[in-house]
């Protein structure tokens, strides 16, 4: 799974799937569309302090349960509908 696919993952947990951030990066990783990834660092950016710290802590977990084999590798060929 590709650190675009495990953030995915994480905002869909932390923030939902109707998020902006969310289908942006969505967009961004299906389409390799870097306007909705600068829309979705954006929409990262202006996140209140506990929500941003709430998504990396996510993310980092994650990564953790990716490097310990907890979780499945997806190819990252897959597209971003199948991730979260």
């Amino acid at each position: 799974m590709s650190r675009k696919n495990i953030v995915l993952k994480a905002i869909a947990e932390v923030l939902g799937r109707k998020s902006s951030a969310y289908t942006d990066l969505a967009s961004a990783i299906e389409n390799n569309d870097n306007l909705s990834l600068i829309l979705c660092q954006q929409t990262l950016e202006s996140l209140p302090s506990e929500t941003k710290t709430a998504l990396w802590s996510r993310v980092r977990d994650l990564e953790d349960a990716m490097a310990k084999g907890l979780m499945v590798d997806d190819d990252d060929d897959d597209d971003a509908r199948s991730i979260a």
